[in-house]
């Protein structure tokens, strides 16, 4: 048994009335109206597929069987800045056709947060969290336009935030190497932060590989201006210099503003950026580059 907290494995037999777990000890199966040997297997909670993309391919039963076959039983959804809500017709509609590939395709719009969770409660066999799609907010209000949001602009899409939230969405997302996405700066991103109160922003930043500086900055600048937890997704490798600017920064910051969270990258180990400020080290005193 692993039972999601961390603990060493153990033996145990697991008793599930329902759709709930009722006891987790040693059981007497006599009384089961079934019983499931798992003997040499493991037995664990249902994963969470913390970056899916599959807003609408998660209506298709040949998707969601093949992330139950491994296990995963959740998806959160509204990735790198690109969904379906909240949208009207057209935002839809855009979004659909940019990214249908990706999240596969939807027809019916407007949308709001609560229609497309409703839409994917009892017709999907997974569960569902929801991002609020920067992009598509930024779609909704301004179009394909390149240009800095307007204040005007910048409260319809706080507005839309907060209504989201309301409508169940865990927190939001961008895409910043993505349209229209890519025509936001920290600032923009920061104000539609602000109603989040302390429920996640998800990145998929502006620069990876040898520009993940840029990118990384960009993040740590929104988290300062903003306040709240900050994730990169997907996980970046980036440079050593980009590691230790990092970490300095981090350091400064904890200084002066320790109340301050500090962003993260997804399912990046801490032990990966201690080795990378490691060989940083050493090889700044070698003064060169491998």
């Amino acid at each position: 048994m692993l039972d999601g907290t961390g603990a060493p494995p153990f033996r145990a037999d697991v008793a599930i009335s329902g759709d709930r777990i009722a006891t987790v000890g040693r059981i007497d199966p006599a009384g089961a109206g079934a019983v499931i040997d798992a003997t040499g297997r493991f037995v664990a909670p249902g994963f969470v597929d913390c970056h899916a993309h599959g807003d609408a391919a998660v209506f298709d039963p040949a998707v969601q069987r093949a992330a139950l076959r491994q296990g995963v039983t959740t998806f959160v959804l509204g990735q790198d800045g690109l969904s379906f809500a909240p949208g009207s017709a057209a935002t839809v509609a855009y979004a659909s056709r940019y990214f249908a590939a990706v999240n596969g395709a939807l027809t019916d719009g407007p949308l709001s947060v609560r229609e497309l969770l409703d839409g994917y409660d009892g017709a999907v066999a997974l569960n569902t969290a929801y991002l609020l799609p920067h992009g598509t907010i930024r779609y909704d209000v301004m179009g394909p336009s390149p240009d800095r949001a307007a204040p005007a602009d910048l409260d319809a899409m706080v507005r839309r935030v907060e209504q989201g939230l309301s409508e169940g969405a865990v927190g939001l997302s961008s895409g910043l190497e993505y349209l229209p996405g890519r025509y936001a700066d920290a600032a923009e991103l920061a104000a539609l932060c602000a109603p989040l109160g302390g429920l996640p922003y998800v990145t998929h930043m502006r620069a990876y590989g040898q520009r993940a500086e840029t990118g990384m900055t960009e993040v740590m600048e929104i988290a300062e201006l903003s306040g709240g937890p900050r994730s990169t997704s997907p996980t970046c490798t980036v440079p050593p210099t980009c590691c230790c600017r990092w970490s300095s920064r981090r350091s400064a910051r904890a200084s002066t503003s320790p109340s301050t969270p500090t962003p993260t990258c997804a399912a990046t180990r801490s032990w990966r950026w201690s080795c990378c400020r490691r060989r940083c080290r050493a090889r700044s005193r070698k003064r060169r580059w491998r």
